[in-house]
């Protein structure tokens, strides 16, 4: 949950130069996202919802009550242009500086000639909202939105044709390879194909059923789709047959972004992400947005002998609530209340070495707070004896009357604990 970016684009063939978009910001990043600054802050509560950069310096972005913006100078001032419908703007592609369209609510399709000075309003055939649109050349394009719509024009978008795409669940998202090879991602794990630029429209079996919200190619082979719960898709053999990638951080993803075979970037419901590398790991980037707080919250109890010896006892004190009920009461502020009430009966003891209490931030989103405890230590030199990390101890089945304690290969100290507990507890400790 908290901040939700809508979408994340980076300009054509360059890694460097981006932007992600929320509900009423604009960030833009010229160092690969390492940092980034605030170029946009809308107002009156209409929503951003996508961007498409033409070059490092034109970009467009299109949200609520009509809202069309444009930069040509990387963003350094965004201007508003006046569309031809005021409504929900959800779609927009641009084939080059002068030439582009804009799919939105009540099935609005409109088109520029002239970079967005004019835009003219199109009858698509359709009243359906319209999410996504993509044309495969200056002639040929599709949109695609609620009830399984898809439409489909040869002439630049001037007219449209409605197409059979087989479903009636909402479709986000829409690319083509080629003229005749597409598909249309959406709800109830629908994944289209075609493979006749829409005369007919099949499902392609996929192994989950998710909500689904984009899709992206870097060539005609190597492609992704993310959609809620940090689902990830990928297909390296042109989109016949689809893998589950490494689950994006647990979080719904809205936006993807091919940008090289070095870099993939996902924004989401508090998601900001990148992969380096077609099937390694996600790294979260969130942290580099200027007004994401993320505070992790440090204790120290200083040795008496030792000082410059720490042991470490830590937990994670965000959330990611799946219900109403007690969002959070395992995971985790029941290791965090551990963590509390060991600094509390710790506070006036005399101990030879440092304890350091940590209560981490952003866990769920891809350990961020503990990466960067991890990281200052490390710079800082700091001799870190043991860790002690409580993380879910408040539930566990009923009929077990265990503690389970997860060392990995370091069993020296688990042991010790493991020995420690009938002092203060009748739960049976075992090893994980």
């Amino acid at each position: 949950g908290g901040m939700v970016l809508n979408y994340v684009q980076f300009a054509p063939g360059q890694a460097d130069t981006g932007w992600v978009i929320t509900a009423d910001r604009i960030y833009g990043t010229y160092d690969a996202g390492m940092s980034w600054e605030v170029q946009y802050q809308a107002t009156g509560g209409l929503e951003l919802w996508s961007v498409f950069p033409l070059s490092g310096l034109s970009a467009f972005v299109v949200g609520d009550g009509g809202k069309i913006l444009s930069t040509s100078n990387a963003g350094q001032l965004w201007q508003q242009q006046t569309p031809a419908a005021i409504s929900y703007n959800f779609g927009i592609f641009f084939r080059n500086s002068s030439l582009g369209w804009i799919a939105g609510d009540l099935g609005n399709i409109m088109k520029t000639t002239t970079g967005g000075s004019n835009w003219q309003l199109k009858n698509s055939l359709t009243s359906n909202r319209l999410y996504d649109i993509f044309f495969i050349d200056d002639l040929e394009g599709w949109a695609v939105g609620r009830n399984g719509t898809i439409i489909h024009s040869v002439d630049g978008g001037e007219n449209w044709q409605i197409q059979s795409s087989g479903t009636t669940s909402r479709l986000y998202g829409v690319y083509f390879l080629n003229p005749d090879t597409g598909f249309a991602v959406g709800w109830d794990g629908q994944v289209r194909r075609t493979l006749n630029g829409g005369s007919n429209w099949t499902a392609i079996s996929v192994p989950l059923n998710n909500y689904f919200y984009d899709i992206d190619f870097i060539d005609s082979q190597n492609g992704i789709i993310v959609g809620w719960g940090g689902s990830c898709l990928k297909t390296v053999n042109g989109g016949s047959s689809w893998t589950t990638e490494q689950n994006i951080l647990q979080s719904d993803a809205y936006g993807v972004d091919f940008v090289d075979a070095q870099n993939i970037w996902v924004s989401g419901d508090g998601l900001l992400a990148r992969n380096q590398g077609f099937g390694t790991t996600w790294q979260s980037q969130i942290q580099n947005l200027p007004d994401a707080t993320l505070n992790n919250i440090v204790a120290t109890k200083t040795g008496t002998v030792a000082p410059d010896q720490y042991y470490i006892i830590c937990a994670h004190y965000d959330d990611m609530p799946s219900g109403p009920v007690a969002p959070g009461a395992d995971d985790n502020a029941s290791g965090t209340s551990a963590v509390l009430e060991m600094a509390r009966i710790l506070k006036n003891a005399p101990l030879k070495k440092s304890v350091m209490f940590i209560a981490f931030s952003a866990e769920e989103v891809g350990l961020v707070g503990s990466y960067w405890a991890a990281y200052n230590l490390v710079n800082q030199g700091a001799s870190v004896e043991f860790m002690l990390n409580f993380d879910m101890i408040g539930y566990a089945d009923d009929s077990y009357n265990d503690i389970v304690l997860f060392s990995g290969p370091f069993t020296a100290y688990a042991g010790l604990m493991a020995a420690a507990a009938p002092r203060v507890t009748s739960l049976i400790p075992f090893f994980g």
